[in-house]
């Protein structure tokens, strides 16, 4: 099956430059780069064309405004009544952009898309809010049902003018997708299995719990809003586009909302680092960034990226990160490519400071005075090791979700720990000495990208992304071509704004996996808070750790005209996908992803019995055999409400501790591991070139998987042709997966998740998978003889 989509995809590459067939002998000869450059502008036209075909109505509130500037109001308010689906969650979750990607919305959501409308429309508009009778909200209720995802992807013509162009025909873009459906099938099928053996023991043990969910959902959906509009000061009339256009609503304004909707109505995102250091016997701890807090709205599709960058640290020789270490005096807190707001500079004995004052010379008596003051203070207390009397003992994030009216969930994420929950919770101070200062070092290199889903990210929506992100890619492999023919050009950039394009697009694949998990014609699911996923990457490469910090949604089994019901099997179902698919997207071709699902299997190969922990037996708890930290999180989630189910040891093959998590109310359902994350691993050969060039643009230390291998190559020419290839290929990849949705109907995400192939190390100089010859194979060759070896 892999060799069948490497031969189509290198035909299709062979094929978009001049010579077709030709191409492999003229990329020996000098002209080599030539072809590579119009292979690049060829795909780019082909992308382009791609995204000139996807209705920008239904992705861009702009374009969407535009189109409807002339129309006249009645038009306006039937297209969000009709098109806009009604889903109840209380506040301001999605926003306009939110709302109309996700093609749904509850009452006030769906006010701010259309006032939005009305006003660019030159209408004067307000917001109304009232208070619906028990029998209107339930009404309301009641109109709910599953939403249609939309169309997979770009139109057939665009995707056949795409195929035609990588010199595809139907019957082998038809065996792709046969062959990517049924490895799919597999995923999907290993999904359900697990979900069916949760779902009967929480039934086997009357786990379940009937609550009143449909009452309280009932009595939320009465907090009611609506637009108000008018022209000319000739009156106000009364939009309700949460009802049907067949239903009379009565409701009495209560208030009106002008301008920006109040904080107190919003959900809302929060994020800050901390650090803690030892001074004497006490534990200080200090932010070194301030908080960061924003509408979850108005982070609809953004990742955001958090580093602490080591002052250290060179661009041309950050291939060795431990030696950029032991250079390092202060790390400096980098969101987002730039320096964290109120960000402050810290070293290893905890000390901090502004990064401008940092990056004096002074700075480096001030971090030696500190840490002669902590030796002589410890040897004066009798400390074992007076150098730790002084230190940075502790790094976390803190990730808060606020929810409207102020209610916060809090998600404490440690970067490291050198003293311990064990010996925190017992007041002891001592470092562990399994963390070493040097470990601690490493672990602030890591790089931390986070993307929040108020909604649901469609098709189309995604591939307009991913297609941004290869186009952005376009400086980068005009610099990459330059430098494979002339070895005095510049090194190439990897600049900013194409890394965190590309990162958008891995957190968007994260989701889109998740979204096209189980379904059915009577079940209704929804985001009713906002989704939270980071991914961890480490520097040195190793591994990425894929954590979701928040997965609830709503799932319902409905039927027309009734009232919706709890469907806590489906729920389960959705959890256990959401689990076995949450690596995936950004994990190496031939890496192993470690989960839940690895642990079980492990557990049951070794003999190990799975307990059942119910939440009013925390003693149980006594029964298992786990590291600490894991002890601690399982009993959070006990507290919390969770029923949860776990090995009673921990499988000598597993990478981590790890557990199921089910809520008993709505069968929300996710697998943990080690201390407490959504957890999957995913081996990920982020090299350290990449780092290098990731500073030069924009001092982000983490790469994504476009590039990986990359640093491997020993010249910077050998670099270049890596860049190059791994963006071509990318793109390509994006047009397989809209030719697939578009002409079977299948989501272009089983491309990244049931067959795994990613653009990764593989795929890059020196063949496709070692199939085929690399399209960049002559250029290469050219730089043979400057290998340093």
């Amino acid at each position: 099956m892999r060799h069948l989509i490497v031969s189509v995809l290198m035909t299709g590459l062979l094929m978009l430059s001049p010579g077709a067939p030709q191409f492999v002998m003229a990329q020996a000869a000098h002209d080599a780069s030539a072809d590579a450059r119009a292979v690049m502008n060829t795909l780019f036209a082909a992308l382009e064309s791609l995204q000139a075909d996807i209705d920008r109505t239904r992705i861009e509130v702009e374009a969407l405004s535009f189109e409807m500037a002339f129309e006249e109001a009645a038009t306006i308010v039937a297209f969000v009544r009709d098109e806009i689906a009604f889903q109840q969650y209380p506040g301001l979750l999605r926003g306009a952009q939110g709302t109309l990607v996700s093609g749904a919305g509850n009452a006030l959501d769906q006010a701010v898309l259309l006032a939005i409308l009305l006003g660019d429309a030159g209408h004067d508009v307000r917001i109304a809010s009232g208070r619906l009778s028990p029998e209107q909200a339930e009404l309301l209720v009641r109109s709910m049902g599953p939403v249609d995802a939309g169309d997979a992807g770009a139109g057939r013509a665009s995707a056949a003018r795409f195929a035609d162009l990588l010199g595809f025909d139907e019957g082998a873009v038809e065996s792709v997708a046969d062959s990517a459906d049924d490895a799919f099938a597999e995923i999907r099928s290993e999904a359900a299995e697990t979900a069916r053996y949760l779902a009967a023991t929480m039934r086997e043990e009357g786990l379940f719990v009937a609550g009143d969910d449909i009452d309280r959902l009932v009595d939320e959906a009465r907090t009611y809003y609506w637009v108000e509009y008018g022209f000319g000061g000739l009156g106000w009339q009364a939009a309700h586009v949460a009802f049907g256009d067949d239903v009379d609503v009565v409701v009495e304004a209560e208030s009106y909302l002008d301008g920006e909707i109040p904080e107190e109505l919003q959900h809302r995102f929060r994020f800050q680092v901390l650090i803690e250091q030892r001074l004497g016997g006490e534990l200080v701890v200090k932010p070194v960034t301030a908080a960061w807090e924003r509408p979850a709205a108005n982070m609809f599709g953004l990742a955001l990226s958090y580093v602490n960058l080591p002052d250290g640290i060179a661009a041309d020789e950050a291939d060795d990160i431990d030696a950029a270490l032991d250079r390092t005096t202060f790390f400096i807190p980098v969101l987002q490519d730039t320096v964290a707001p109120g960000a402050q500079s810290f070293d290893l004995d905890g000390n901090s400071l502004a990064p401008e004052d940092a990056a004096n010379p002074a700075a480096a008596v001030f971090q030696t005075v500190g840490g002669l003051f902590g030796g002589a203070a410890g040897m004066l207390a009798g400390e074992p090791d007076p150098d730790d009397f002084v230190g940075l003992t502790a790094q976390w994030i803190e990730y808060t979700l606020v929810a409207p009216g102020g209610e916060e969930t809090l998600h404490r994420r440690t970067v490291f720990d050198r003293i311990g929950v064990a010996n925190r919770e017992a007041g002891r101070l001592e470092l562990d000495p399994n963390v070493s200062a040097a470990d601690a070092a490493r672990a602030l290199t890591t790089t931390h990208t986070f993307m929040v889903a108020p909604g649901h990210y469609s098709p189309d929506f995604i591939l307009d992304r991913s297609v941004d992100a290869t186009l952005a890619a376009r400086p980068v492999l005009d610099a990459a071509l330059a430098v494979t023919v002339d070895f005095d050009a510049p090194d190439p950039i990897v600049t900013g704004d194409y890394q965190l394009d590309s990162r958008a697009v891995d957190h968007l694949n994260v989701f889109a996996a998740f979204d096209a998990g189980p379904r059915a014609p009577d079940v209704l699911s929804y985001r009713a808070e906002p989704g939270l996923v980071v991914v961890e990457r480490a520097a040195g490469g190793e591994q990425a750790l894929v954590d979701v910090v928040n997965n609830r949604r709503r799932v319902f089994h409905t039927t027309p005209g009734g009232l919706p019901r709890l469907d806590h099997v489906h729920a389960i179902e959705t959890g256990t996908w959401e689990t076995r698919v949450e690596g995936l997207p950004i994990a190496h071709p031939t890496a192993r992803v470690g989960n839940v699902f690895r642990s079980m299997a492990a557990a049951d190969v070794e003999g190990i019995p799975i307990v059942v922990l119910r939440p009013d037996a925390e003693q149980e708890i006594d029964g298992i055999h786990v590291p600490y930290e894991t002890r601690v999180a399982i009993l959070q989630d006990l507290r919390d409400g969770y029923v949860v189910l776990t090995p009673r040891a921990v499988p000598a093959e597993a990478e981590l501790a790890a557990w199921w998590r089910i809520d008993p109310q709505t069968g929300e359902t996710l697998g943990r591991g080690g201390d407490g994350r959504g957890m999957s691993l995913a081996e990920y050969t982020h090299q350290q070139a990449v780092s290098a060039a990731l500073l030069k643009g924009g001092l982000i230390l983490g790469g994504t998987r476009t590039l990986i291998g990359c640093g491997t190559k020993k010249t910077i020419q050998a670099y270049g042709c890596c860049v190059y290839e791994g963006v071509i290929v990318g793109g390509v990849m994006v047009g397989i997966g809209a030719i697939i949705a578009a002409y079977f109907a299948i989501p272009a995400i089983v491309l990244f998740v049931a067959l795994d192939l990613t653009v990764g190390g593989g795929l890059m100089v020196g063949g496709m998978l070692n199939v085929l010859p690399s399209i960049c194979t002559g250029i290469a060759m050219r730089c043979t003889p400057h290998l340093n070896v």
